[in-house]
């Protein structure tokens, strides 16, 4: 069966789509930052010239910048906290469309969607800081 068929509350959309846009965030961050890192390393063991050390210690402060807004930016948090949110909304959604546990087949489907959504507001109130990040 292919999961692009599949439609999805625009709760897990907008959960996956906003752990997508941090996760490139964090890794374009932690990207950059290692990428001036070895710059900076290899421009100082090649040379003791002054150029060289004003330019490795500039290159220092930039990755020490940018190590800095990774860590207030906090971009693997809402990555992480995303994902989580998108898979707990597509458990539930598999599990009410194959009628399993809480969504028994017994149930009316009323009860269930209404179930659905007693789980889906659980689930936003156990997930209010990501859910303001959003």
């Amino acid at each position: 069966m292919e999961s692009a068929n599949i439609k999805y509350p625009s709760l897990f959309n907008s959960s996956d789509k906003y752990s997508i846009k941090a996760q490139k965030r964090f890794t374009l961050l932690n990207k950059w930052t290692l990428i001036i890192l070895v710059l900076s390393s290899s421009i100082s063991s090649l040379t003791q010239e002054n150029w060289a050390i004003w330019l490795s210690s500039a290159l220092l402060i930039i990755s020490t910048i940018l190590t800095t807004l990774m860590s207030l930016l906090k971009f693997e948090k809402g990555w992480y906290e995303g994902r989580a949110v998108a898979e707990s909304i597509k458990t539930l959604c598999w599990k009410f469309m194959t009628g399993a546990k809480p969504f028994i087949m017994e149930l009316e489907p009323i009860d269930a969607q209404n179930k659905l959504i007693d789980n889906f507001k659980k689930l936003i109130g156990q997930r209010k800081d990501f859910f303001t990040l959003i």
